[in-house]
């Protein structure tokens, strides 16, 4: 074998083994909630020290790209949806905040309307895809 075919060989093996650690870990949640408010579903996809979350949402599905707060094994993911309709004549922003615990494979999510007294929650179950 030469010298280069050896080191592309090494190289090839370093690059699948990086890739493998890299990998990125995918959950799927259902949440139960007694509010139309909260999405049935949501997808979450945890890269580094990032996560995307997905769920359905009034008009269609909705991506957001969340920085992840807490440990590897419960995780506080943070963010809001703008402008939303669907609250009479007054559209509001949505200040979502998901707990999600990988040790027990739960999420408990709660949605709270932005300068509103109320807020909306549900929980859930998680597998790991």
């Amino acid at each position: 074998m030469s010298k280069l075919s050896f080191f592309s060989t090494v190289c090839l093996v370093a690059l699948f083994g990086l890739a493998s650690v890299a990998q990125a870990q995918r959950y799927e949640c259902v949440v139960r909630s007694s509010s139309s408010i909260v999405p049935p579903s949501f997808l979450i996809e945890y890269s580094g020290g990032t996560a995307t979350v997905v769920h359905g949402w009034i008009g269609g599905p909705h991506t957001d790209q969340v920085t992840v707060r807490g440990s590897d094994n419960r995780s506080r993911l943070n963010y809001s949806i703008r402008n939303v309709s669907g609250f009479g004549a007054v559209r509001a922003n949505l200040a979502f905040r998901l707990m999600h615990n990988r040790t027990n494979d739960t999420l408990a999510v709660r949605i709270q309307p932005i300068g509103f007294g109320n807020s909306f929650s549900g929980s859930g179950s998680c597998q790991q895809q």
